[in-house]
Protein backbone atom coordinates (compact mmCIF):
# COMPACT_ATOMS: atom_id res chain seq x y z
CA UNK A 1 0.00 0.00 0.00
CA UNK A 2 1.67 3.46 -0.74
CA UNK A 3 1.40 5.74 2.08
CA UNK A 4 -1.17 8.63 1.84
CA UNK A 5 -0.23 12.66 2.78
CA UNK A 6 -3.54 14.49 3.66
CA UNK A 7 -1.90 17.94 3.22
CA UNK A 8 -3.84 20.80 5.57
CA UNK A 9 -4.49 23.91 3.70
CA UNK A 10 -2.06 26.03 6.07
CA UNK A 11 1.59 25.85 5.68
CA UNK A 12 0.89 22.62 3.68
CA UNK A 13 1.01 20.56 6.94
CA UNK A 14 -0.22 16.86 7.32
CA UNK A 15 -2.38 15.78 9.76
CA UNK A 16 0.30 14.31 11.41
CA UNK A 17 2.29 17.13 11.57
CA UNK A 18 -0.74 19.28 13.21
CA UNK A 19 -1.63 16.19 15.90
CA UNK A 20 1.98 15.95 17.22
CA UNK A 21 2.55 20.04 17.14
CA UNK A 22 -0.94 20.18 19.04
CA UNK A 23 -0.26 17.66 21.48
CA UNK A 24 -2.82 14.89 20.48
CA UNK A 25 -1.12 11.85 21.06
CA UNK A 26 -3.84 9.98 20.68
CA UNK A 27 -4.70 11.02 17.15
CA UNK A 28 -0.71 10.51 17.10
CA UNK A 29 -0.95 6.76 17.63
CA UNK A 30 -3.88 6.03 15.16
CA UNK A 31 -2.51 7.93 12.61
CA UNK A 32 0.80 5.58 13.03
CA UNK A 33 -1.10 2.96 13.48
CA UNK A 34 -3.07 2.98 10.16
CA UNK A 35 0.52 2.44 8.28
CA UNK A 36 -0.75 4.68 5.71
CA UNK A 37 0.53 7.53 6.87
CA UNK A 38 4.23 8.92 5.85
CA UNK A 39 5.92 9.86 9.13
CA UNK A 40 8.39 11.82 7.45
CA UNK A 41 6.23 13.77 5.50
CA UNK A 42 7.43 17.62 5.56
CA UNK A 43 5.63 20.87 5.47
CA UNK A 44 6.02 23.82 3.28
CA UNK A 45 9.28 24.51 5.53
CA UNK A 46 10.67 20.84 5.17
CA UNK A 47 9.40 20.32 9.03
CA UNK A 48 8.14 16.83 9.96
CA UNK A 49 6.21 15.63 12.90
CA UNK A 50 9.48 14.81 14.66
CA UNK A 51 10.42 18.38 14.16
CA UNK A 52 7.28 19.89 15.41
CA UNK A 53 7.53 17.59 18.11
CA UNK A 54 10.42 18.73 19.37
CA UNK A 55 9.88 22.50 19.13
CA UNK A 56 7.04 22.37 21.72
CA UNK A 57 8.52 19.80 24.00
CA UNK A 58 5.99 17.01 22.94
CA UNK A 59 8.43 14.06 24.65
CA UNK A 60 5.80 11.10 24.44
CA UNK A 61 5.15 12.18 21.13
CA UNK A 62 8.65 12.36 19.71
CA UNK A 63 8.94 8.61 21.48
CA UNK A 64 6.12 7.48 19.81
CA UNK A 65 7.09 9.25 16.43
CA UNK A 66 10.83 7.54 16.67
CA UNK A 67 9.09 4.03 17.22
CA UNK A 68 7.60 4.66 14.21
CA UNK A 69 9.86 5.05 12.07
CA UNK A 70 11.00 9.02 12.06
CA UNK A 71 14.09 9.85 10.75
CA UNK A 72 15.89 11.96 13.19
CA UNK A 73 18.45 13.06 10.93
CA UNK A 74 16.23 14.96 8.36
CA UNK A 75 16.96 19.00 8.11
CA UNK A 76 14.49 21.68 8.08
CA UNK A 77 14.78 24.13 4.92
CA UNK A 78 17.16 26.21 7.37
CA UNK A 79 19.45 22.91 7.87
CA UNK A 80 18.12 22.06 11.01
CA UNK A 81 17.37 18.53 12.39
CA UNK A 82 14.35 17.88 15.42
CA UNK A 83 17.52 17.66 17.92
CA UNK A 84 18.75 21.27 16.99
CA UNK A 85 15.28 22.49 17.32
CA UNK A 86 14.87 20.91 21.12
CA UNK A 87 18.36 22.20 22.12
CA UNK A 88 17.34 25.85 20.64
CA UNK A 89 14.06 26.00 22.39
CA UNK A 90 15.32 24.27 25.61
CA UNK A 91 13.71 21.18 25.29
CA UNK A 92 15.98 19.08 27.35
CA UNK A 93 13.62 16.01 27.48
CA UNK A 94 13.48 15.89 23.85
CA UNK A 95 16.78 16.71 23.57
CA UNK A 96 17.70 13.73 25.41
CA UNK A 97 15.78 11.11 23.74
CA UNK A 98 17.19 12.53 20.18
CA UNK A 99 20.63 12.01 22.21
CA UNK A 100 19.98 8.52 23.27
CA UNK A 101 21.64 5.64 20.85
CA UNK A 102 18.86 3.98 21.83
CA UNK A 103 16.59 6.39 19.99
CA UNK A 104 17.77 5.94 16.89
CA UNK A 105 18.24 1.92 17.71
CA UNK A 106 13.97 2.06 17.49
CA UNK A 107 13.96 3.04 14.14
CA UNK A 108 12.46 0.39 11.79
CA UNK A 109 11.00 -1.26 14.54
CA UNK A 110 7.46 -0.21 13.45
CA UNK A 111 6.97 -2.71 10.64
CA UNK A 112 8.04 -5.37 12.50
CA UNK A 113 4.94 -4.34 15.45
CA UNK A 114 2.76 -3.05 12.77
CA UNK A 115 2.93 -7.25 10.77
CA UNK A 116 2.32 -8.68 14.14
CA UNK A 117 -0.35 -6.80 14.64
CA UNK A 118 -2.10 -7.00 11.59
CA UNK A 119 -1.96 -10.87 12.15
CA UNK A 120 -3.76 -10.46 15.41
CA UNK A 121 -6.78 -8.53 14.60
CA UNK A 122 -7.61 -9.52 10.88
CA UNK A 123 -5.90 -6.75 9.21
CA UNK A 124 -8.63 -4.44 10.58
CA UNK A 125 -7.19 -0.73 11.04
CA UNK A 126 -8.14 1.72 13.11
CA UNK A 127 -9.68 3.61 9.95
CA UNK A 128 -11.68 0.69 9.19
CA UNK A 129 -12.93 0.55 12.40
CA UNK A 130 -13.31 4.81 12.85
CA UNK A 131 -15.17 4.20 9.20
CA UNK A 132 -17.64 1.10 10.94
CA UNK A 133 -18.36 2.64 13.94
CA UNK A 134 -18.81 5.96 11.93
CA UNK A 135 -16.34 7.52 14.68
CA UNK A 136 -13.88 9.77 12.73
CA UNK A 137 -12.36 10.88 15.72
CA UNK A 138 -8.97 10.21 17.34
CA UNK A 139 -9.10 8.26 20.74
CA UNK A 140 -7.07 9.02 23.67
Amino acid sequence: MTPRVLHLPQFGATALIMASEREHEGCVRLLLEAEAIEVNAKNIYDYTALHQAAYYGRLAIAKRLLEGGADPTLRTRSGETAINIARRQGKSEVVALLSEPSGRAVLGTRRRRMARRRRTNGGDSPWDAAERTRRPTCLA
